[in-house]
């Protein structure tokens, strides 16, 4: 919208201002154990490409690793790496 109207622009803030409070409170939930209504727990894992990945879900709560795609860490590895690896 290039050029939105008030009512438009008010909705924006009311929705920005919800997703806020969404994020603050998922936040401060984040390392509370995930239990379902009737009780079972559930573990909480995230699915990693790269180190940045783990970090990211680390801080946010993740307990173990779903899916790591492998070959997207090996990809960013040069041939020189590679060599000495093997070896």
């Amino acid at each position: 919208m290039v050029s939105p109207d008030q009512n438009m622009v008010n909705d924006c803030q009311i929705a920005q201002a919800n997703f806020a409070k969404r994020k603050a409170l998922a936040k401060e939930q984040a390392f509370q154990p995930a239990i379902t209504k009737d009780g079972h727990r559930v573990e909480i894992a995230a699915n990693l490409s790269n180190v940045n990945d783990a970090q990211l879900a680390v801080k946010n709560g993740a307990e173990a690793v779903g899916l790591l795609r492998t070959e997207l860490v090996l990809w960013r590895i040069t041939t020189c790496q590679m060599c000495k690896l093997k070896f």
